[in-house]
């Protein structure tokens, strides 16, 4: 092997390493993130009286785009394609938004019925 075929070997190797290092460390930050956001999404049920519309409309503006987020992630930890992230991102941000509107919006909704045992 030459000098420039073991560089760049080197180099790859290098490459690779920090490419699984970052994998790691993103799976273990989603891990946590996303499993805290998943709690605090399960609080907004804890409510003994819930509006009546809640949960269709947690699943549109809560559930949905939190999977659409977790699938970016995995397709960008794949790939290593920049747009995943970034498409990842947004639907964090359309998380957020959607949550932030469903507080607002719990107000506006009729009453739901109340639970067993309640």
């Amino acid at each position: 092997m030459s000098s420039e075929g073991a560089e760049k070997a080197c180099v790859e190797g290098r490459g690779l390493a920090l490419r699984i290092l970052l994998t790691l460390f993103c799976v273990a930050f989603g891990w946590g993130f996303y499993g805290f956001v998943l709690f605090w999404i399960g609080i907004g049920y804890m409510n003994p009286k819930l509006p009546q519309y809640y949960g269709v409309i947690s699943l549109f503006a809560q559930f949905l785009p939190y999977l659409a987020s977790i699938a970016c992630l995995i397709a960008w930890l794949i790939t290593w394609r920049f747009k995943w992230l970034k498409w990842s991102l947004a639907a964090l941000l359309f998380l957020v938004a959607g949550t932030l509107a469903l507080q607002r919006l719990q107000a506006y909704l009729p009453p739901g019925p109340l639970r067993d045992g309640m």
